[in-house]
C-alpha cells in the first residue's frame, strides 16, 4: 500500500495471507488440533462437531452434529466449519460420514402437532379409522389409537359425531354422562 500511496506502484493489490488452520481431519474421522491452548472461543465451534479424546485429538460425533441442528444450528455451517478450517481437503470417508448424515437430517419432512385418541376397543378405533372420509382426517396408530393432525381435529370430531361418537371435552376429560343415577 505504501508504494502505491507514494506513486511507485500503478495499482494497489492487497495481499491477504492464508488463514492458518485450525486441525487436520484423518480418515479415521479424528480432528487433530493444531494447537492444544484453545481459547473458549476456538473451542465452542468443534464442540459442536466433536468429542475430545485428548488435548490435541477430537473425534466427529453425529449424535453433536444432530443437536447442533435440533437447536436451531444448520448442517451447512458445521460442514463450511470443517471445510473452511481444515489443513487439508476432507477424506473420502469423512465425506461420505458427513453426506449420510445430512441426509438423515433432511429425513423428516415435516413436525406437525396431532393428538393421540384412545377408544373403548381396538374394533372401534379401527371402524372410526376405515369409515368413509376419515382417512384424510385420522391415522390408525395400532390397538385402540388413533392420531388426528392438530389442524384436522374440529373436522374430524364433526365427523366422529356423524358416526355417532363424541370427543371428550378440551381438558381432556370425559364428556359429562346426563341421567346417571349416584
Amino acid at each position: 500500500m505504501g508504494a502505491y500511496a507514494l506513486g511507485c506502484a500503478e495499482s494497489y493489490q492487497i495481499n491477504i495471507e492464508g488463514k492458518a488452520k485450525f486441525f487436520r481431519v484423518l480418515p479415521n474421522m479424528d480432528l487433530v488440533l493444531s494447537d492444544a491452548a484453545l481459547n473458549a472461543a476456538d473451542r465452542a465451534s468443534p464442540e459442536l462437531l466433536a468429542s475430545p479424546i485428548s488435548d490435541l485429538v477430537w473425534h466427529l460425533d453425529a449424535g453433536r452434529m444432530l443437536t447442533h441442528v435440533e437447536t436451531g444450528g444448520t448442517f451447512k455451517e458445521l460442514r463450511a466449519f470443517l471445510n473452511d478450517n481444515a489443513a487439508e481437503s476432507l477424506p473420502a470417508n469423512v465425506q461420505v460420514f458427513l453426506q449420510e448424515l445430512e441426509h438423515k437430517i433432511s429425513a423428516c419432512r415435516a413436525l406437525r402437532e396431532a393428538v393421540l385418541l384412545e377408544w373403548a376397543d381396538e374394533a372401534l378405533a379401527r371402524l372410526i379409522a376405515t369409515s368413509a372420509g376419515m382417512s384424510k382426517l385420522c391415522y390408525h396408530a395400532g390397538g385402540n389409537r388413533l392420531v388426528v393432525p392438530r389442524e384436522s381435529l374440529a373436522a374430524f370430531g364433526r365427523a366422529v359425531k356423524e358416526l355417532g361418537y363424541c370427543l371428550p371435552s378440551r381438558e381432556g376429560s370425559l364428556p359429562s354422562r346426563v341421567g346417571t343415577s349416584r
